[in-house]
């Protein structure tokens, strides 16, 4: 099992991203990306637009992908990038100050890129990110977002 099925199947989300999957060809009518960098920044927009936030939400109520979290937006675009033939992996920074700050892993020519959702501006390099398999999200999702939350909420945001 590839590692987009094998996500989607912990999650249990497929019906959800095949519904997803419809907003986001409704969204993008006609005007597909014929290169992966191309397709990701599209897929990044229609996840950060505030018109398709609520349904979003609404979609993924009661799942483990009912956030905004980095972790959890890396998750959705991975899931949704498979079902556009991109081939990506959710991934963490091996430095203890951005630890819990999660992009995307994509290759072009044989060469791995890294693709960020959200953050700051801060540049991240394949070197210093580790692919997380699919249980190492699902944990991420399990038992680090709450914590993630926790530190979110008492800073203010």
């Amino acid at each position: 099992m590839n590692y987009s099925k094998d996500l989607e199947k912990r999650m249990q989300v497929a019906s959800q991203v095949s519904q997803l999957e419809t907003m986001y060809d409704r969204y993008y009518a006609g005007k597909n990306s014929k290169w992966a960098l191309g397709t990701l920044r599209r897929i990044k927009m229609f996840i950060e637009d505030e018109s398709q936030k609520s349904a979003r939400e609404e979609l993924f109520r009661g799942t483990k992908l009912n956030a905004t979290d980095c972790i959890t937006l890396a998750t959705i675009a991975n899931l949704l990038a498979a079902r556009k033939g991109i081939k990506t992996r959710v991934a963490k920074s091996k430095n203890l100050i951005n630890y819990l700050h999660a992009v995307l892993v994509y290759e072009i020519d044989g060469k791995e890129h890294v693709f960020k959702l959200t953050g700051r501006r801060r540049i991240y390099h394949r070197n210093e990110c580790q692919v997380l398999s699919p249980r190492g999200v699902e944990n991420m999702l399990t038992y680090v977002r709450p914590l993630i939350n926790v530190a979110n909420y008492l800073k203010g945001r």
